[in-house]
């Protein structure tokens, strides 16, 4: 009846004026699916309290490798250039003071200990850097720095594969500038190039980009087959060519 028609057309207006007013704040991450990568953002989460408000840079040199070497300590400078000189990073780092830089590593601490002693650190050897860094990282204050590499870490061989650079933003910018920095970062990183290591980055940001790209990616052929279902269905159900157009009609409203 034209009644009801003009009442749902009606209904259907109201609701979808509010509907557009509605501003959706769900973190696309509830969405994801059980994998090594949510499990590690999950893992890094409980251990170092990361999340948006910062990025985590993997320095790995890969098996029987080691990043307590002056290779290591290259990339973690090197890393370090590429967040202080990406303009889209940089603005956003936190603020920086002697005791608490914005760019944390593991060899933060094997730094501010050759500092202290004059020494340049492209003056060490390997052998020699190794022995600093067992010294630092017995103390108090450079077991922050040890606990930054991976489990297979022996301080004994003053050894690791891999360690981390905790890349820190400003906890007073917004969410989403911070996310944009976190994939600013892992963009930069991807174009650089390291000498004997693998570098890759993982942040919030960073995770709810490749979400994004795959959601992109795979929603409109899942959508397509989605209706090609609903208008399979429609056929067997109505047969004729005007009440499956109405039911499609009826669909979109709801």
């Amino acid at each position: 009846p034209l009644v009801l028609l003009v009442l749902l057309a009606l209904v259907t207006g109201v609701l979808g004026f509010f509907a557009a007013q509605q501003h959706m704040n769900t973190d696309i991450t509830v969405f994801a699916p059980d994998t090594e990568r949510t499990a590690a953002l999950e893992r890094i989460r409980d251990e170092f309290g990361a999340g948006a408000g910062s990025a985590l840079v993997i320095v790995d040199a890969g098996p029987g490798g080691n990043v307590i070497s002056s290779t290591g300590l290259r990339a973690v400078a090197q890393v370090q250039k590429i967040a202080e000189s990406t303009p889209d990073v940089a603005a956003y780092l936190a603020p920086a003071t002697p005791q608490r830089p914005a760019v944390v590593s593991f060899a933060t601490p094997i730094l501010a200990g050759l500092a202290q002693q004059g020494i340049d650190p492209v003056t060490l050897d390997d052998a020699a850097l190794g022995r600093v860094a067992a010294q630092v990282y017995a103390t108090e204050q450079g077991q922050f720095g040890w606990t930054l590499t991976s489990m297979d870490r022996a301080l004994a061989d003053r050894s690791a594969r891999a360690g981390l650079v905790v890349v820190q933003f400003d906890p007073t910018a917004d969410l989403n500038v911070q996310l944009d920095a976190s994939s600013a970062l892992q963009h930069a990183i991807s174009e650089a190039e390291f000498q004997g290591v693998t570098v890759s980055t993982f942040s919030l940001g960073v995770l709810i980009a490749s979400l994004e790209t795959g959601m992109q990616d795979e929603l409109p052929f899942l959508l397509g087959k989605s209706l090609l279902l609903i208008i399979i269905i429609l056929a067997f159900v109505f047969r004729t060519f005007s009440d499956i157009v109405i039911g499609l009609v009826g669909l979109v409203a709801t």
